[in-house]
């Protein structure tokens, strides 16, 4: 299985439990807190960086590309147990660097707390272009999320009718109102690996089926 770094969630920053800091009352350190009944992940700070300098938590915007920025080679995995190479191209150009101070606040469940990280942010767009022709995505506009030294991580989301390769999915969707592929994709010392999910909404119901995976050279599991 792929290892996706839960602070994805928050690569655009509409994570699940977070509050604004407006919508409550004013704490003893001076900030709006979230109500603590429930809990959640407050967002305490913003902080704009220049590429090369230093965040809070050690982290740079160069240290954020070091693993991500460039070209990877992969191999993407179908559900039938097929593969194929795939390449992810990484490009910087000058977009926004951020450092994001987050807080836990009271009990929140699990996976609020799980992704609740400070973290560094990096704009980027992404490619994503496979061998066979079944994805030939440019410049995916996306958030690399550093939080620990050599690995970052990033989430996407793409309306599989605006594909601009020739995949189609084998999942019956005509029962969703709505359908889009989540991409959860991740830059360490191996290399790039990832996956895309299908998400089918009814109502307020989701269902989500794999669409493909792909791993770095060598990686298993």
């Amino acid at each position: 299985m792929v290892r996706i770094h839960e602070a994805a969630l928050f690569a655009l920053l509409a994570g699940v439990g977070c509050t604004s800091a407006s919508d409550n009352d004013t704490d003893s350190n001076g900030f709006e807190a979230p109500d603590k009944t429930d809990g959640g992940c407050d967002l305490i700070e913003e902080i704009t960086l220049a590429i090369d300098e230093e965040s809070p938590i050690r982290l740079t915007g160069d240290d954020v590309l070091l693993r991500s920025e460039g070209s990877h080679l992969s191999v993407l995995h179908y559900p039938d147990g097929s593969s194929l190479p795939i390449q992810v191209n990484v490009t910087y150009s000058a977009g926004d660097i951020v450092f994001y101070d987050r807080e836990i606040i009271g009990s929140p469940d699990l996976d609020v707390v799980s992704a609740c990280f400070d973290a560094v942010e990096v704009a980027v767009v992404i490619d994503l272009v496979s061998d066979d022709g079944a994805f030939n995505e440019l410049a995916i506009p996306a958030h690399l999320v550093g939080i620990i030294e050599d690995e970052a991580s990033w989430t996407a989301t793409i309306d599989p009718a605006t594909l601009s390769g020739t995949y189609e999915t084998t999942e019956d969707t005509s029962g969703y109102d709505t359908v889009e592929f989540l991409i959860e994709g991740e830059f360490v010392v191996q290399g790039s690996s990832g996956l895309i999910t299908g998400v089918g909404t009814t109502g307020e119901e989701e269902t989500e089926f794999r669409v493909v995976e792909w791993k770095a050279p060598g990686e298993t599991g």
